[in-house]
């Protein structure tokens, strides 16, 4: 077994965050946990939803991902149209093939809807619905490329509900496009935020 001495291990350099996310540098670098953490988990882009129909997150999700983590702020539209997510390869968002439901959780009532044209994340919107929470995409079959979504949202101001959406959606190829718009006639995006974390 190979040892060095701490004097050596000293003059090797600390990765930038930057190459701690990419993983593909092969220089010996000494890693600090600040480091590590940054190689599992980055915050890919932050994207303002305030107008459009449609929100492209990413274009550019790095081959090795597993899991990707939407985190919503705040995020509203102005009309009554589901929230829809939808994947893709680097040949553009698919628009079919999903196993996509969703229900929305109001006092003692409930009402669920589902689609197979995109993740469905809400299961009924008012354009007074405010929603904040998360919805997780994760990697089950990389050979098929299979993703299935789980996501929770809550709704204030006005009436409080829960949505509750799950699905599954085979891809083409690798994914590297992730776009969020709405069912029927696309509704605008008009307030909130986005955040994209991948793992």
């Amino acid at each position: 077994m190979s040892r060095r001495t701490l004097g050596s291990i000293k003059t090797l350099a600390v990765p930038s965050q930057t190459e701690a996310v990419a993983g593909t540098a092969i220089i010996k670098r000494v890693w600090t946990a600040q480091r590590v953490k940054q190689a599992s988990v980055g915050v890919l882009q932050s994207e303002v939803a305030t107008s459009g129909s449609a929100i492209s997150l990413s274009t550019t999700v790095p081959s090795w991902v597993g899991r990707i983590t939407l985190l919503f702020e705040d995020v509203s539209t102005d009309g009554t149209e589901e929230l829809l997510l939808q994947i893709g390869p680097s040949g553009g968002v698919e628009t079919t093939g999903y196993v996509g439901m969703a229900m929305i959780v109001i006092a003692a009532s409930t009402v669920t809807d589902n689609s197979t044209s995109g993740f469905i994340i809400t299961g009924q919107t008012v354009n007074t619905h405010v929603l904040n929470g998360k919805v997780v995409l994760d990697l089950k079959d990389s050979t098929n490329n299979t993703w299935v979504s789980s996501g929770n949202l809550g709704t204030v101001p006005g009436t409080v509900a829960m949505h509750v959406s799950a699905g599954v959606k085979p891809l083409a190829a690798i994914l590297t496009q992730i776009t969020i718009t709405t069912t029927g006639t696309p509704d605008n995006f008009d307030g909130g935020s986005i955040a994209l974390v991948y793992e």
